[in-house]
């Protein structure tokens, strides 16, 4: 007769990657608008305490030949 074996217990762990720090990261655009050669818009981040800051990419489109 074959000894049967008990399993060992699985190590439970904690995962670094967790909601919080997947949602401490984030980065919300909204508000999307385009002028001239310029692109506007609302940037929130979490990481900020959830604050909402104009952004602007001046020179955003190349220049068409």
């Amino acid at each position: 007769m074959t000894k049967r074996q008990t399993p060992s217990p699985v190590k439970q762990h904690s995962p670094w990657v967790t909601a919080d720090f997947v949602a401490g990261r984030t980065t919300q655009l909204a508000e999307i608008r385009t002028s001239a050669d310029t692109i506007y818009w609302l940037e929130t981040r979490a990481a900020n305490g959830g604050k909402t800051t104009l952004v602007a990419q001046k020179n955003a489109f190349p220049p068409v030949t």
